[in-house]
């Protein structure tokens, strides 16, 4: 009997040292952008852990969106494994892309980015995560805008004027 709790300290202790010290921080988490428009998030994946964490997928989940469209760009630009007391560098993580004016209501939404992996090539734990948030919002127009507007409709009047005067 004290062989079997010795195994199972033994195993609780081995699993307790290979847990990963994984931080995921995003340089921008709370974007805004209007419809049509693309976020970039981009953040550093931190190892502070003492053993080597191979990263093998994510999860990335934006809520209450009817019409974003999400590019996850994990396979693309993360590394395969962050070294003991180092990190991946700044990378781009994801795109989340504003797509449909009349069905995203003007609000923030909120969403998580979550990278898994563990300290073997097969493993599957939820090493981090990291709240984010894309705040829809209008397109208000440049200034030039109601300035070129103006000169079109006051030269489009006087255009009117002088044919009705030549007629």
């Amino acid at each position: 009997m004290k062989t079997f709790i010795d195994l199972i300290a033994l195993t609780a202790l081995a699993v307790a040292a290979a847990q990963a010290d994984i931080n995921i921080t995003l340089d921008n988490a709370a974007q805004s952008g209007v419809p049509g428009s693309t976020l970039q998030f981009f953040g550093t994946i931190t190892n502070t852990g003492s053993d080597t964490v191979f990263l093998n997928s994510d999860s990335l989940n934006l809520a209450g969106g009817s019409d974003f469209t999400t590019n996850d760009l994990f396979f693309t630009n993360v590394p395969v494994l962050v070294a003991a007391n180092s990190s991946s560098g700044d990378i781009e993580l994801f795109d989340a892309t504003v797509s449909n004016p009349f069905a995203d209501t003007l609000t923030t939404y909120n969403g998580t980015y979550t990278v898994i992996g563990g300290v073997d090539g097969g493993a599957q734990d939820v090493l981090a995560e990291a709240a984010f948030s894309v705040n829809v919002t209008n397109a208000t127009p440049e200034p030039g805008y109601f300035a070129l507007l103006g000169i079109g409709l006051a030269l489009m009047t006087w255009l009117h004027r002088r044919r009705a005067q030549n007629q």
